[in-house]
């Protein structure tokens, strides 16, 4: 059984859940910019505000971060590819098909609706990812002592790529929405941690050394990853 209730903090409300299946951890969420708490039910109201008070730059840093935008898949509506934006364009077709030509994606299809047109431009996305990312795998590993045995595209919540022991990567092919130098980041963080799979100094300096603007890269992607949707 679990109790919802709500709790004023500053100049925000706080969805507090307590449940007696947690037994120990307090756990804090941004969701659609409400900030929302689940605890043990043994948990008074002032530990839940002075976690609140330990993790303040944090829960700012999530609320000033810019919501999924919300698309609509219709005529004129603005997609990006590496950055730039590209508007979308629809055509009928017998067959589907999707193309990039200058600053517009053109999808010609039987069916406009708007599953169709998301499911087609998917397709799409993946289809580049894969052919951009392993491009620029390639070209980083050449400069590297790396060898990856295989890169994946995949769907991921939370992350943007992932090292494997056997020495595959994988990437998020949402990436590709992204500017270039912020694939090249993603791209360099995988390949680095196929020489140190850890995050010490040494590893992000070896980063540094592929990609010396990394930071910057880093901090966009806080500041807009959850943007990186089709």
């Amino acid at each position: 059984m679990s109790a919802t209730e709500q709790l004023s903090w500053g100049r925000h409300t706080v969805c507090v859940v307590r449940s007696a299946r947690r037994s120990r951890t307090i756990q804090l969420q941004i969701k659609q910019q409400q900030i929302v708490c689940r605890a043990p039910e043994h948990v008074t109201d002032g530990e839940i505000l002075e976690m609140l008070a330990e993790k303040s730059d944090w829960i700012t840093r999530q609320l000033q971060r810019p919501p999924a935008e919300s698309k609509h898949y219709v005529d004129g509506e603005v997609f990006r590819f590496l950055g730039h934006p590209c508007r979308l364009r629809l055509a009928y077709g017998a067959e589907t098909h999707v193309q990039r030509i200058a600053d517009q994606l053109i999808v010609t299809t039987p069916d406009t609706t708007p599953v169709w047109i998301q499911a087609a431009l998917t397709e799409w996305y993946q289809y580049r990812a894969r052919a951009e990312l392993s491009a620029r795998v390639t070209h980083y590993a050449s400069q590297m002592p790396v060898a990856p045995t295989d890169m994946l595209i995949k769907t991921y919540k939370s992350r943007w790529g992932t090292c494997y022991a056997d020495g595959r990567i994988s990437f998020d092919w949402r990436i590709i929405i992204a500017p270039s130098g912020v694939v090249n980041y993603v791209v360099v963080h995988e390949l680095c941690h196929l020489v140190r799979m850890d995050h010490s100094v040494q590893f992000w300096q070896l980063v540094q050394h592929y990609c010396p603007d990394y930071q910057a890269a880093r901090d966009w992607l806080r500041q807009h990853g959850k943007t990186l949707a089709v």
